[in-house]
């Protein structure tokens, strides 16, 4: 199996969100609609991808590292959408109801992807290296 390296998970990510952003620029909708969606891709990218570089690095640690990193990573998730959502209630130029609506897809889209890849590349490591942590996760849940 091909391990997955941390630079294409970044291009993917990137790329979804260029997709993403460029894609709704096709239909016909009003330009507060198209900056919400376009806004919700990005920062739904950003957090995306710096959930998918912390939880990477902590895997291996230890668990009081790992589950460390993992609430901070929610916490921040929980500041970089809060900030959000305070800038678009203010703004004029966003639609709240699309801004928020894409934030919850797209966020829960991304984090599906970066837990789905972080996933693979673990249990492709395992299988490389023979990994009794993984083996032993395993038979538990059976």
């Amino acid at each position: 199996m091909i391990q997955i390296k941390v630079i294409h998970v970044i291009i993917l990510f990137i790329l979804i969100a260029f997709l993403l952003i460029f894609g709704f620029k096709n239909f016909q909708l009003s330009l507060p609609i198209q900056n919400s969606l376009a806004l919700a891709a990005a920062l739904s990218c950003f957090n995306g991808i710096a959930s998918f570089l912390s939880l990477n690095y902590a895997w291996k640690k230890s668990n009081a590292i790992f589950f460390g990193v993992f609430f901070g990573n929610m916490a921040w998730k929980m500041m970089v959408l809060g900030c959000a959502i305070f800038f678009i209630f203010k703004n004029q130029n966003f639609h709240l109801v699309f801004a928020l609506l894409g934030l919850a897809l797209f966020t829960f889209l991304f984090t599906g992807l970066g837990i789905t890849l972080i996933l693979k590349n673990v249990s492709d490591q395992s299988r490389i290296l023979g990994d009794t942590r993984l083996k032993m996760f395993a038979a538990t849940t059976d």
